[in-house]
């Protein structure tokens, strides 16, 4: 049966020696396959996404990932076709090992990830986690296997192709604040004196 990760935020701090974001990996050699992770955003402090002996018969697929390491992006066990990558935007300081270029997965991109920067500087704030506008990824991705919404359920933005990562790029519309209705002034009631 097909394994699917969709629109899953990883992060993975070199703890307990294990600083893998993701890894998959088959117990019996070849018997896994068919893995899809799509609109992931991984944070890694050594490998972000490791295939370990998964099948060449049904390879499996990571695209519209957000993939951050201080190691390597995307790794399999060997260079065998396990793995096929697209549509990702990769910061790392290796990209891939034992799996093939795309044309379409963007190396070292000028991506920024807002970590609340937006929030704490009383600008128009974003999701936490979502790129910051103008950077590459917004709506950069490719609709085949990706969610519908973003992990936050937001709708990817015109055009409808998603942002590469989990988290679709928008300022949260803001909600209106009331106008006050004033309070009525009395009219001042003048009397005459009567004689």
């Amino acid at each position: 049966f097909p394994v699917t990760i969709k629109g899953c935020l990883f992060l993975k701090l070199n703890v307990n020696n294990e600083p893998v974001g993701l890894t998959i990996q088959s117990e019996t050699s070849g018997s896994l396959g068919g893995v899809t992770i799509a609109n992931c955003t991984i944070f890694a402090a050594n490998s972000a996404v490791v295939f370990t002996s998964c099948s060449t018969s049904f390879p499996s697929t990571i695209t519209n990932s957000f993939i951050c390491s201080g190691g390597t992006g995307i790794s399999a066990s060997a260079n065998n076709g396990q793995v096929v990558q697209t549509y990702n935007a990769i910061i790392a300081s290796s990209f891939l090992s034992n799996v093939a270029t795309s044309a379409t997965t963007v190396t070292n991109p000028m991506s920024i990830i807002d970590s609340g920067y937006t929030r704490i500087s009383g600008l128009n704030p974003l999701s936490t986690l979502a790129l910051l506008t103008s950077t590459y990824g917004i709506n950069a991705g490719i609709n085949t296997y990706a969610p519908l919404t973003d992990m936050y359920g937001v709708t990817w933005s015109s055009p409808t192709t998603p942002t590469i990562g989990s988290i679709e790029s928008v300022t949260p519309t803001p909600t209106p604040t009331p106008t006050p209705t004033p309070t009525p002034t009395p009219t001042p009631i003048h009397y005459r004196d009567w004689e």
